[in-house]
């Protein structure tokens, strides 16, 4: 059961990348124009890197004010960069809770900025919020960051029954897991799309009758895989000269600055090629309503593009454990693969297959769900306990 509190609480959010902002910005402008809580936003990770797009412009810009910036380590290209990284968030975090002592952590997703704040927030003995848990991605790291995640909080926010089941059965409370769906399919719902001409001017790029969204990130857990895959694609892409491809920027993950690199020098003297480090969530949205598929390993891909009527191809198994749509077609990392699926998905089958396709993390109301819960949520002395689950074997 919820308990209720009548007194004013201070909920302290940290954000690391536009994917993380893009996903929870609507919230954040809800509980910040609510009297009863004092919201402080920690901003640090690639929001606050050039070669990102600096993408803190975007927390500006939605009338939010920034109460801490921790900036990182400029690279990101090895895991010693990424520990350093660490190390400092780690630092100048444990020192803002000893003055700003928040009455809770909120914190979504499964990057390492999130892991190292919410180990923080252990450390001060303040409650942490998980917005994503239970969640599979087994071909990256970020699994094992989630998990642990996971494990360090005290509520829970999952966008499927199977992802709560799985809490659960890491021995999560069952009263604390609360599946009230995907906040980024929230946002879709509450947002003015912008025109065709209004992006190609914004982002200089020119739409053809077919148009790809290209989105890859590296896969972390397997070593010199990244480029591999990635050429294949490129390949793949090289085939299709009267399509274009609208590539964004990798996330800032060790082999981030690979992928980046290796667009940039594939774009040249190609008129179809296109590279846009960061749309923010808005234009994203407004460029998934003109393209024909999104192409990569993005978990985009699987949860909000669907609810856009158009195919996802999936490459690798860098999602491989997610709950996916009918719309979403998993590709082998090979150049034949990707060609046929590109294929697959632009044919009259394929499109009338999708096209009363639902999306399985869609739920009414989930940021005035989220927000009542975190509101009335009984924050004082919260210890962790292990929910015992029967194993039959």
């Amino acid at each position: 059961m919820i308990s209720f509190s009548k007194k004013k609480k201070t909920f302290c959010v940290v954000t690391g990348s536009r994917a993380d902002f893009g996903v929870i910005h609507n919230m954040l402008i809800k509980l910040n124009l609510d009297k009863k809580i004092n919201l402080k936003i920690i901003v640090t990770g690639s929001h606050l890197l050039k070669s990102y797009g600096m993408t803190k412009s975007e927390i500006i810009e939605n009338n939010l004010k920034i109460y801490k910036k921790i900036k990182i380590n400029s690279k990101n290209n090895v895991p010693h960069d990424i520990s350093k990284s660490s190390s400092l968030i780690l630092n100048k975090l444990s020192k803002i809770f000893s003055t700003l002592n928040p009455d809770l952590l909120i914190v979504l997703g499964d990057r390492y900025e999130m892991l190292v704040s919410s180990y923080v927030a252990t450390l001060h003995k303040i409650p942490i919020a998980h917005i994503g848990g239970g969640e599979q991605t087994e071909g990256s790291y970020d699994n094992q960051f989630r998990h642990s995640i996971s494990k360090m909080s005290s509520v829970h926010f999952v966008s499927h029954k199977i992802y709560k089941k799985r809490l659960i059965s890491m021995g999560e409370l069952p009263k604390n897991v609360f599946n009230f769906g995907s906040l980024a399919l929230d946002n879709i719902k509450n947002i003015d799309l912008i025109s065709k001409k209004s992006l190609e001017k914004k982002f200089s790029i020119k739409f053809r009758k077919i148009n790809f969204l290209v989105t890859f990130h590296p896969l972390t857990l397997d070593k010199k895989q990244t480029k591999k895959q990635f050429l294949a694609l490129l390949k793949a892409i090289s085939i299709f000269k009267d399509y274009n491809f609208i590539f964004t920027a990798a996330n800032a993950d060790h082999e981030g600055y690979i992928i980046n690199n290796m667009i940039k020098k594939f774009m040249r003297n190609k008129k179809n090629i296109f590279y846009v480090k960061s749309f923010g969530q808005k234009n994203y949205f407004s460029v998934l309503k003109y393209i024909s598929g999104i192409i990569g390993n993005s978990s985009s891909g699987i949860i909000e593009v669907p609810s856009f009527k158009v195919g996802t191809i999936n490459i690798g198994d860098r999602q491989m454990g997610r709950i996916k749509s009918k719309s979403v077609v998993n590709c082998k990392p090979n150049v034949k693969n990707i060609s046929n699926s590109i294929k697959r998905v632009l044919s009259k089958k394929f499109q009338k297959s999708i096209r009363y396709n639902k999306n399985p993390f869609e739920k009414k109301n989930t940021i005035k769900n989220i927000k009542k819960v975190l509101k009335n949520f009984n924050l004082k002395n919260i210890k962790k306990s292990f929910h015992e689950t029967s194993f039959s074997s």
